[in-house]
């Protein structure tokens, strides 16, 4: 086969969703096609020119032995140069190597420093994509060979390929399509950054929103917020959570720091806290989450949950019965190695359920008919994201109660997002439901509220623009949608999605990473999860960072990590009447 077809079949798929058909791609006029013969990279030992583009090949070897830090700084064992202009509409870049002899990821930086993109997906070939900001003139860009996860000796062979591809590649894809333009959202700034928000809403509509180690609150439906953040709670938080009892109007926040996490507690909206400086069931625990529901014993509190992943003893759920002072621990074992634990939930009558994304592609789930002394586990779907690959990626599913009692956990697939349900306090459930519009390629960030029996909202993030998942660099436009199902338990739901973004201004641009070190150049700004709540009115509410300040043409112009709150403006509303704790 010849040299410019083999390198178009080889890289097409690494860009389904953005860029035409094979067919039509060799279909084109090579007549039209940018001249690249200006633009050059001088330690290339092979060019190959495709339909419309150049491919610069390289066969090296790493210049000296290196280990990745687990602080994601890169070490670079070879680096190399090449030329971009305006006549560039992407740029691509493979990495191939025997995976015997160590692990390798190629970062491209521009002209500025900027990294902008990194084939350090696991895996072999590695590769990413990164759209080139119109400008005049040549620019030099660099492409950065480093150690990945393991560690590379001097002298490793490898093959480098970068590939220029003009602007008639790129496809413009429509984020709106399958989208009801009827529903609509008004958009809050907190006035904070936080990658990870959690927000929560009481009895008389007051929102509360964490946003890192700052608590917002407003009075006014998200047009002001101040802070209210408990005393104390200024300093560095690895994992910032919140939840409010709706039905006590009790609001909690807790800070994770090394091995534990402080627990602080108001009962009148912020005004005043109180505060458990231990307020973790097991020594070094991470990903907390919390949860409330009633208390099994004639107290006046109602009971807290909280869930965690222990560096010492696997996935638990510790139990509050006095407001948070003193905690019970409980283990949830699982059949198998997990990513991390999701969100804990708890229904009226002592059902408490946590979801778990499984590392062999299954969905879990531990679940509790005793107020969470006693948990057991269950497999309920064999088709979510796995733990290794490219679309390795957040760890959060999920849950939501409805009115009814009825259980839900919302998850996403390699190219889905799908719930499940349950009617019998999660000993059995339904076969998985996809609610997604089709033209959607790839998913993350997941989470659910329910309200009304069988009604569901959905918020995720997705994209339309590429089928290789969220830590995969590139031009992807990600943007948030909700989907609002009626009649979830049926087997005949009903289906509407919302584009909740103005479509020109997406909440990310290029990869949103969550593999720790191997993230390229502060892709991991969005961090792992965020939120969606239902107030007493029955509209939804969704608090989600967002990392593309407009216009953020290229992945290093989106790194932001704005604090926002989606409000429902128009479109259905969970209850039809009123919540049943408003």
């Amino acid at each position: 086969m010849r040299g410019w077809l083999l390198a178009l079949l080889l890289l097409t798929p690494a860009l389904a969703g953005c860029l035409d058909g094979i067919d039509e791609a060799l279909s084109r006029n090579s007549v039209d096609a940018p001249d690249y013969d200006h633009l050059d990279a001088p330690d290339a030992t092979d060019i190959l020119d495709g339909v419309g583009t150049r491919t610069f090949i390289f066969e090296a070897t790493t210049e000296q032995a290196g280990v990745q830090s687990i602080l994601g700084i890169q070490s670079p064992v070879w680096v190399t140069n090449l030329e971009v202009d305006e006549t560039v509409g992407y740029v691509e870049v493979v990495i191939r190597y025997d995976e015997a002899d160590g692990d390798l990821f190629a970062f491209l930086a521009d002209e500025d420093g900027r990294t902008q993109c990194g084939a350090n997906t696991f895996g072999v070939p590695k590769r990413c994509t990164t759209p080139v900001n119109p400008g005049s003139g040549v620019a030099e860009w660099w492409v950065d060979v480093t150690p990945g996860y393991e560690s590379v000796p001097e002298g490793m062979p490898f093959t480098l390929e970068v590939t220029l591809h003009p602007p008639s590649h790129l496809q413009v894809t429509d984020p709106t399509e399958g989208t009801d333009p009827e529903i609509t959202f008004r958009i809050s700034d907190t006035g904070r950054n936080g990658a990870e928000p959690t927000m929560g809403i009481t009895s008389d509509g007051t929102l509360f929103a964490i946003e890192g180690t700052s608590l917002m609150r407003s009075q006014d439906d998200g047009r002001t917020w101040q802070e209210v953040s408990p005393p104390g709670n200024d300093q560095v938080s690895f994992d910032p959570m919140m939840r409010v009892d709706p039905y006590t109007d009790a609001v909690y926040v807790d800070h994770l720091y090394v091995g534990c996490s402080t627990l602080s507690w108001s009962e009148d909206k912020g005004e005043t806290w109180a505060t458990n400086q231990a307020a973790c069931g097991a020594p070094a625990n991470d990903h907390q989450k919390l949860a409330v529901g009633p208390n099994p014993t004639p107290a006046p509190f109602n009971a807290v949950y909280y869930a965690y992943s222990s560096i010492a003893e696997g996935a638990g759920v510790s139990r509050s019965l006095d407001g948070g002072v003193t905690w019970t621990t409980t283990p949830v074992t699982l059949d198998a190695p997990y990513r991390n634990t999701g969100p804990v939930e708890a229904d009226r009558e002592g059902t408490v359920f946590v979801p778990y994304y499984l590392c062999d592609g299954g969905m879990g789930v531990g679940v509790s008919n005793d107020h969470g002394a006693t948990f057991q586990f269950q497999r309920i779907a064999e088709d979510a994201i796995t733990c290794g690959g490219t679309h390795r990626t957040d760890a959060d599913a999920g849950p939501a109660v409805d009115a009814a009692g009825n259980l839900y956990i919302a998850y996403r697939t390699d190219h889905a997002v799908r719930y499940v349900y349950s009617t019998d306090k999660g000993q059995s459930w339904s076969d998985p439901i996809t609610v997604n519009p089709s033209n959607l390629e790839s998913f993350t960030h997941v989470d659910a509220i329910a309200g009304d029996e069988g009604k569901l909202a959905i918020v995720y993030r997705a994209t339309p623009d590429s089928a290789l998942g969220p830590n995969s660099d590139g031009f992807a436009a990600w943007h948030l949608y909700v989907t609002f199902v009626d009649l979830a338990t049926t087997g005949e739901p009903e289906v509407t999605t919302a584009l909740v973004n103005d479509p020109e201004d997406p909440v990310q641009r290029g990869p949103i990473c969550s593999m720790g070190a191997a993230c390229a150049g502060g892709s991991r700004n969005l961090l792992d999860f965020i939120d969606i709540q239902v107030g007493p009115d029955g509209r939804v509410y969704a608090a989600y960072a967002d990392g593309c300040d407009a216009p953020c043409p290229t992945p290093a112009d989106s790194r932001e990590r704005m604090g926002l709150v989606a409000i429902l403006e128009e479109g259905p509303r969970l209850f039809e009447d009123e919540a049943p704790w408003a």
